[in-house]
């Protein structure tokens, strides 16, 4: 499990977020479980932003899949502002689900994902 908790904040009147993840995951080696530190958010450059993605929901692998063709379909787009961000990550997003939904539950396509992209030059 993940515990992840996304904050809105402001600093002198520019709006932003805080995302705080924890960063421990329990593995399996040789029949034994392992608590072991995994940094599991960071900002990956797609294009013209930098995107902070973190999900919730039923399925990481579900999760895993839409948040690498969000950053596949923003890091071969041309577009350089957020509303066009927005619309553009919508419409991957209910793409997604589409195709998706022959192979996974509607539980496991309930996902809730946190995004926060920075413009870069």
């Amino acid at each position: 499990m993940t515990l992840i908790v996304v904050l809105k904040c402001e600093d002198d009147g520019i709006p932003g977020v805080v995302i705080c993840v924890d960063s421990q995951e329990t593995i399996v080696f040789q029949g034994r479980e392992y608590k072991v530190s995994r940094l599991k958010i960071r900002p990956k450059r797609c294009g013209n932003f930098d995107l902070a993605i973190a999900g919730s929901g039923n399925n990481g692998d579900v999760i895993d899949g839409a948040v690498g063709q969000l950053h596949d379909t923003v890091t071969e787009a041309k577009i350089t502002k957020l509303p066009e961000l927005k619309r553009l990550m919508q419409g991957v997003l209910l793409e997604f689900r589409k195709e998706e939904a022959g192979s996974y539950s509607r539980s496991d396509l309930d996902f809730r994902l946190g995004v926060c992209p920075s413009i870069q030059p």
